[in-house]
C-alpha cells in the first residue's frame, strides 16, 4: 500500500512482502504441467504459510483475493473441453466466463478436490466467515439505483466463491462447521441485502444447489431419514422457502 502525505510516499512494506509471496505461490503452482490436477499432491504446510499470509494483521483486500484465487485453483481442477456437455453444464464465473458445474450432477469430480486444501480451509473457516460479517473497509458506491454503504467489495465476493466449491466436496468436518458458524445465513443475508448483485446471486444460487442435490456423507439405517445435515440447516434453520417467498412478496408489493 502506498500513501501521500505532507508530501512524502510512505510505503506499507507488510503488503508488499504479503504480494510478493502469494505471487511466488502462483507461480510455483503454474509450473506444474496440468495445473488443474495438482491439487492433492500439494502440502498442507505450503497452504498454511499461503493462509497465514492471507490473515495475519491487517486485512488487505488484495492480498486476500489473490490468495483464495491460489485456493480456487487447487480445488477446482478443469475438465478437458471434449468432457462439457451442453449448456446445463456451465454456470457464469466472476469474470463472466461460462465453466463447467459440476455440483450435484457429477459425484466424480468431489474426488478431485484437495483434501489437503480442504482441511487448511477447515482450520480457517472460522477466519473467512468474519470476512463475510467484517470485511476490509469500502467506502460508499454510488450506482444508478442509489447508495451502497457499504458495497459488498471483491473479497467478500471470493469467499462466498471460494465457499461454494468447498461445499461441492461434501466434507463431513466441513460442512459441520459451516453449520456451527451458521454461515449460510450470513451467506443469505448478503443475498438478499445487495438485489442487484448477479456476480454474488450466482455463487450463492450454486451453493443452494449444490446443496440441495448433495448426497447423505454416510449411510444409514434403513428406519433413518437419509439427507444430509447441510440440507436439514438450509431448509429449517436458515429458512430458505421462508426467506425466499418473503422476498417475493416484497417485491410484489413494490412493484
Amino acid at each position: 500500500m502506498i500513501t501521500v502525505g505532507s508530501g512524502r510516499l510512505r510505503v506499507d512494506k507488510r503488503h508488499i512482502a504479503q504480494s510478493v509471496a502469494l505471487n511466488n505461490y502462483v507461480s510455483a503452482i503454474s509450473e506444474y504441467n496440468g495445473v488443474m490436477e495438482t491439487g492433492s499432491g500439494t502440502k498442507q504446510e505450503t497452504i498454511e504459510q499461503l493462509l497465514s499470509n492471507m490473515f495475519e494483521g491487517e486485512h488487505n483486500e488484495s492480498v486476500i483475493v489473490h490468495g483464495i484465487q491460489v485456493l480456487l485453483t487447487l480445488l477446482e481442477p478443469r475438465r478437458p473441453r471434449a468432457e462439457l456437455g451442453g449448456l446445463s453444464g456451465f454456470y457464469c464465473n466472476l469474470e463472466g466466463q461460462l465453466e463447467i458445474n459440476p455440483p450435484g450432477m457429477d459425484s466424480s469430480s468431489n474426488t478431485q478436490a484437495s483434501l489437503d486444501t480442504l482441511l487448511a480451509i477447515k482450520q480457517h473457516l472460522c477466519e473467512f466467515h468474519k470476512l463475510l460479517v467484517d470485511p476490509p473497509t469500502k467506502y460508499s458506491l454510488q450506482t444508478t439505483w442509489g447508495v451502497l454503504d457499504p458495497p459488498l467489495g471483491n473479497t467478500r465476493l471470493h469467499v462466498v466463491k471460494l465457499l461454494a466449491s468447498a461445499i461441492n466436496a461434501n466434507n463431513k468436518a466441513l460442512n459441520q462447521e459451516l453449520i456451527d458458524l451458521d454461515t449460510l445465513n450470513v451467506i443469505l443475508d448478503l443475498y438478499f441485502k445487495y438485489v442487484y448483485n448477479n456476480f454474488l446471486h450466482s455463487q450463492v444460487e450454486l451453493c443452494i444447489n449444490t446443496i440441495l442435490n448433495s448426497a447423505p456423507i454416510e449411510e444409514t439405517n434403513e428406519t433413518d431419514e437419509q439427507v444430509n445435515p447441510l440440507v436439514k440447516y438450509l431448509l429449517q434453520k436458515c429458512r430458505l422457502f421462508h426467506r425466499t417467498l418473503s422476498a417475493w412478496e416484497e417485491n410484489e408489493k413494490e412493484q
